[in-house]
């Protein structure tokens, strides 16, 4: 079976041994997901159902993310927890793909889950070079990847500062995207220490780290990424982890 890798622009070939790993990015909670993650869903379900109908085995992960800053915003806004309003909207999530007969994934992990695995890799980034710490946060330095852009079929030129990414003068170039935010304010997820700036409170903001860790960890690499390649902060997981599997997006 022939798929069309989005990373290389050109029809490939379907590899897999006795089961297909699909990883397909999931919704941030904060609100009800919209026709758009329908779109993609529903897309990969399909794929799903012809390949079991071939009597191949899937196993399809598909993440919650479960912290970033539009979900501390919105429960500030409702005067509620951010546990409160992440699984409310997970819960609404369940319910509105069940009612469009969607199968669900076989895994469903969530960003909280993983949080040492993210500070792991931010680790690891900061020690090769390829990320650096301010006093606002770590950053990926996009100078760094030289293939940036590519998977959106865009280079840096084209890519226009503060469209996706917060601009913060305390930044190298613009362009550089937040790996974990810093920030005095208790929240849903606040660490007394992080490996990076020692008794200062942590906010991880994990829209970059959260569709690659937490659909990975414990698991097979998967054999096709499923997501929306037309939003250019697509770019910021194959930037991070610079993946040699295919990357099949809509």
């Amino acid at each position: 079976m022939q798929i069309f890798d989005t990373l290389n622009n050109t029809k490939t070939e379907l590899k897999f041994s006795d089961k297909v790993t699909i990883y397909l990015c999931g919704v941030t909670v904060y609100d009800d997901a919209h026709i758009g993650h329908a779109r993609t869903i529903i897309v990969f379900d399909v794929l799903r159902r012809f390949l079991e109908s071939q009597k191949i085995i899937v196993e399809i992960v598909q993440n919650f993310t479960d912290v970033d800053d539009k979900i501390i915003a919105r429960a500030n806004e409702k005067k509620v927890s951010t546990v409160e309003l992440t699984s409310k909207y997970t819960e609404n999530y369940f319910r509105d793909f069940d009612k469009l007969n969607v199968k669900r994934a076989t895994h469903y992990p969530k960003a909280t889950e993983h949080i040492e695995d993210m500070l792991n890799l931010i680790s690891q980034l900061i020690d090769k070079k390829y990320a650096y710490i301010t006093k606002n946060g770590v950053y990926f330095s996009v100078s760094k990847f030289r293939d940036y852009g590519k998977l959106s079929k865009k280079n840096i030129k084209e890519l226009i500062s503060g469209s996706r990414v917060m601009v913060d003068e305390e930044k190298n170039d613009p362009l550089d995207f937040a790996l974990w935010k810093f920030s005095d304010t208790p929240s849903m997820l606040s660490l007394s220490k992080t490996p990076f700036v020692p008794d200062l409170r942590s906010l991880g903001t994990f829209s970059v780290l959260t569709g690659i860790l937490i659909g990975f960890a414990g698991l097979e690499m998967p054999a096709v990424h499923a997501s929306d390649v037309k939003n250019p902060k697509k770019n910021f997981p194959i930037a991070i982890i610079l993946s040699p599997y295919i990357l099949l997006l809509i």
